[in-house]
């Protein structure tokens, strides 16, 4: 049961494997004592370099599969409408594109599914939760294969990231607010079906933003109490890294009433959360 004050946030750092500079980034909050989860691209270039991070502080570090259809290679070959003929992933709006006219083979689409969370188990690594590089799990005929094989593998939790939560960051996803509120409405219905669950989603976008410390804390401190899930991307030289890897600012987001949490401590949380 939350306490009175209670605010847990399960502090997630996106696109571990992407490159050896996000797994620096990556290595250097968790040492810090905010994050204490991630989400692996298995298709990232440094993707084997990530799992090896992500072993070494499996104490102290959740792991999940950042799914990837717009990064890399796909791990099946070529897929109608996703990559190029060499397997290689198309753009994002070319992506989403595909999905919304259903030009990719669903069966091909499940394959990939698959075969990039058995590639994160044989990475040695148990799976928290599952979501998307750019948010390709919310797209259609993608969201379908990722909430099959979720509840297969024992994953139960899941990202969705409506634009009505806590948050602080302009859409410029693809088409804008209203798509992806009907994304994200289609996919919550189909997870709860499925009993995969989501957190009310935080993010405090970076983008030519120099002042990362003052909006998290900001956002942050109108936090109700509950438990949310925040994203966070800690890429060398950044404010954001500057922040999350500053002994003072981890106190004073602490000192904000805030616990840090993973999702497996969350197991055990009421129905509504979900």
């Amino acid at each position: 049961m939350l306490g009175v004050m209670e605010r847990r946030i399960v502090f997630c750092a996106d696109e571990l494997g992407l490159s050896s500079e996000t797994n620096e980034g990556i290595r250097r909050v968790v040492h810090a004592g905010l994050v204490r989860e991630a989400s692996l691209c298995v298709t990232g270039e440094a993707a084997e370099e990530g799992a090896a991070l992500a072993r070494e502080l499996r104490d102290s570090l959740g792991v999940g599969l950042e799914l990837c259809f717009t990064a890399g290679r796909a791990l099946t070959g070529y897929i109608k409408g996703l990559t190029d003929e060499h397997g290689r992933f198309l753009p994002a709006s070319q992506v989403f594109a595909s999905c919304l006219f259903g030009r990719p083979d669903p069966d091909e689409v499940a394959r990939e599914v698959e075969a990039q969370l058995v590639r994160l188990r044989d990475y040695g690594l148990d799976i928290s939760h599952i979501g998307g590089l750019q948010g390709v799990h919310l797209f259609p005929r993608i969201r379908d294969a990722v909430l099959d094989a979720a509840p297969r593998h024992g994953i139960r939790w899941t990202r969705a990231p409506g634009t009505r939560d806590y948050t602080d960051y302009a859409v410029d996803l693809l088409t804008g607010r209203m798509l992806i509120e009907w994304m994200v409405k289609g996919f919550k219905a189909l997870a709860t079906s499925k009993g995969v669950r989501s957190l009310p989603y935080l993010v405090v976008w970076r983008k030519e933003r120099s002042d990362y410390r003052d909006r998290f804390a900001n956002l942050a401190s109108r936090l109700p109490r509950g438990r949310f899930e925040w994203s966070v991307h800690p890429r060398l030289g950044s404010d954001e890294l500057s922040a999350l890897a500053d002994p003072d600012f981890v106190q004073r987001v602490r000192d904000l009433g805030i616990e840090p949490a993973r999702f497996e401590e969350l197991k055990n949380d009421l129905p509504h959360l979900g």
